[in-house]
């Protein structure tokens, strides 16, 4: 989408999570969505590591620059944090990468859910891109037809906000072992905005460090 990464070969067992999904839309014009990907441990082999594939970024007027709501999203996550008492998280450009790819996803193929057209959960997405790591949490975020005057930071605030009033997806962004984040944001001709943060315990074991 904005920058281009390749994936480290790093072959581990990966404890990931699953579980529930959760879904609410607000009784207005504008719809809002959200759904997390709950605590649920499982083990699994990564397989053979794939490269990210590259995609451009996507361009409405309503969202000027995609990278920068990416951004704005993820400083108004650690404000959330450290306003609860959490130490901020770094940001990892392959987790946003991956994240990028969920989003798009989800706006091409007019679906919002953690599992994508090809069955695959966040768990194997995740493996199969290569970014291994002890525990790793998805929260989806996706409003519809917003208003033309919001700003960036309001907007992205809207998603963090959205995050914090539901608990499950609370839990996850004010985990205390989450180290590093990366958010993926996508905007459709609807105009759509579908935000993707994957957030995860930085593993000292993996090949490459924190961005």
């Amino acid at each position: 989408m904005h920058s281009r990464y390749i994936c480290m070969n790093r072959r581990r067992l990966l404890q990931v999570c699953s579980g529930l999904t959760a879904s609410a839309f607000a009784g207005c014009s504008n719809r809002f969505g959200s759904t997390e990907m709950d605590e649920h441990t499982t083990w699994g082999n990564s397989g053979d590591v794939q490269t990210i594939p590259e995609y451009d970024a996507t361009h409405h007027p309503i969202v000027s620059d995609t990278q920068k709501l990416e951004q704005l999203t993820h400083e108004a996550t650690n404000r959330a944090r450290i306003a609860h008492s959490r130490e901020p998280l770094s940001y990892d450009s392959e987790l946003a990468d991956i994240a990028r790819l969920h989003s798009r996803d989800m706006a091409n193929h007019d679906f919002f859910g953690h599992e994508n057209q090809n069955g695959e959960l966040h768990v194997s997405r995740l493996q199969k891109y290569g970014y291994n790591s002890t525990v790793v949490y998805e929260n989806l975020y996706s409003l519809i037809s917003p208003e033309f005057d919001y700003s960036l930071e309001t907007l992205a605030q809207m998603a963090v906000d959205w995050w914090l009033d539901s608990p499950s997806h609370r839990r996850a962004l004010l985990k205390e072992h989450n180290t590093e984040e990366g958010i993926g944001v996508y905007v459709t001709d609807e105009p759509r905005i579908y935000w993707t943060a994957e957030l995860s315990k930085y593993d000292v074991d993996r090949q490459t460090p924190t961005q």
